[in-house]
């Protein structure tokens, strides 16, 4: 199973490159949350092994265009690592992720490598 999921990390410095600010304040006495965000991704194994994938930092688009770097979305580090993880020929891989990571580039690079994906529907639907 690959467990894929964002970690934020919050910090103090407004003045920090590639801070995603989720809130501010109009009060100057209110400190606002900005964070570095980072995907983070979990092989576990059928015996119970937990190996770590490599993690992949998240850069804003602005920070991209001062540093001259190709910005890629979470959803595009994730499709990344559904694509670079190392799994053995004959081996069925479920993906475990939550609606933030329910998009199409995503869903393509499991499809490719055959895994099966786990994941929250959106909308509720009623049968008939």
């Amino acid at each position: 199973m690959v467990v894929i999921d964002a970690t934020y990390h919050g910090t103090m410095s407004a003045c920090m490159e590639n801070l995603i600010c989720f809130s501010r304040y109009p009060d100057s006495r209110k400190r606002s949350a900005a964070n570095h965000a980072f995907l983070m991704g979990l092989l576990l194994t059928d015996k119970g092994g937990r190996l770590p994938l490599p993690r992949k930092s998240y850069y804003t688009k602005t920070y991209c265009a001062k540093k001259r770097r190709r910005y890629r979305s979470l959803n595009d580090l994730a499709a990344a690592m559904l694509r670079e993880v190392a799994i053995p020929a004959g081996v069925e891989v479920t993906v475990v992720y939550d609606s933030a990571f329910d998009a199409k580039q995503v869903h393509q690079a499991a499809r490719r490598r055959g895994f099966r994906e786990v994941f929250p529907l959106a909308q509720v639907v009623r049968l008939a």
